[in-house]
């Protein structure tokens, strides 16, 4: 799949929503789910004990919402005051220096991106996404969840084919999103104790 079948698959789906954790989060809060990725909400891991934590938790969301050996799309996003893919502050682990020699830029977003939360930026910035294959294998990703988890890296979304369903790591923890909203219910009860206690789940 390259950029232009992607493009045209998330928007068969995903209809009027751009492919952005927190848009797709505001746009489906009855399919939504995030959880934390450290007891008592804690942010950021301070030592190796908390990162096996941390990877255990997100290992384990990602895997039940992608599948294991399912394929995905590993989407990459970044803003800028012009369109084209997704601009990268820093490389990519070594580990996953395959995943840059393949990436595609996503077309679809030549007009600059409309953010209701800040309507007084005071020039336009326009959404630039890249998008790469891949299979979701639990313990396969660590190294960029880590680079996720100290808010290193571009955000990522990872979009199960098979499920459709979406995981989006941040520094905190991680946006998911489910197919119906019985299964993100049951989930949110198998997970009650990794999830906030703020009263919209944040």
């Amino acid at each position: 799949m390259d950029g232009n079948e992607f493009r045209a698959w998330w928007d068969q789906r995903f209809q009027g929503i751009a492919p952005v954790g927190w848009a797709i989060r505001k746009a489906l809060p009855q399919r939504w789910l995030r959880i934390h990725s450290l007891p008592e909400s804690k942010r950021y891991p301070e030592n190796e004990e908390e990162y096996a934590i941390l990877l255990d938790r997100h290992n384990q969301a990602a895997t039940e919402v992608l599948g294991a050996g399912n394929d995905c799309i590993l989407l990459f996003s970044s803003f800028g005051v012009e369109p084209g893919p997704a601009q990268f502050s820093e490389p990519l682990p070594s580990p996953h220096l395959d995943l840059v020699q393949r990436l595609q830029e996503v077309p679809g977003n030549e007009n600059p991106f409309d953010d209701p939360d800040s309507p007084d930026d005071p020039e336009p910035l326009f959404l630039r996404q890249s998008m790469v294959g891949t299979i979701w294998q639990s313990g396969a990703f660590d190294t960029l969840l880590r680079e996720a988890a100290e808010d290193h890296l571009l955000h990522q979304l990872f979009i199960s084919l098979a499920t459709e369903e979406l995981y989006a790591p941040y520094d905190g923890g991680a946006d998911l999103i489910f197919a119906t909203t019985e299964k993100r219910d049951a989930y949110r009860e198998k997970w009650s104790s990794w999830l906030s206690t703020h009263p919209e789940g944040l």
